[in-house]
């Protein structure tokens, strides 16, 4: 009968790749989010604001090489 703070349901909803969103009811679908997505999240939130732009950068690069064929996605297997 004891209501898990925030961390706690951060450990939880990373452990079930889902969403805080998801374990509170408000996300219909949690398996929309990859495990995978789930990673970068996390990892992008302890980013710096720097940092954080310029991860988007280089997604953003990586994104227009996908939409342009120029990334296979057996490409993406080497990262």
């Amino acid at each position: 009968n004891k209501i898990p703070n925030g961390q706690t349901l951060q450990k939880l909803a990373d452990y079930f790749h889902v969403s805080v969103d998801y374990l509170l009811g408000r996300e219909k679908n949690g398996e929309t989010q990859t495990p995978e997505f789930s990673t970068l999240q996390r990892r992008a939130r302890n980013l710096s604001r720097a940092d954080q732009r310029r991860l988007l950068k280089i997604m953003d690069l990586t994104f227009t090489d996908i939409d342009n064929g120029e990334l296979d996605e057996d490409d993406s297997e080497d990262f």
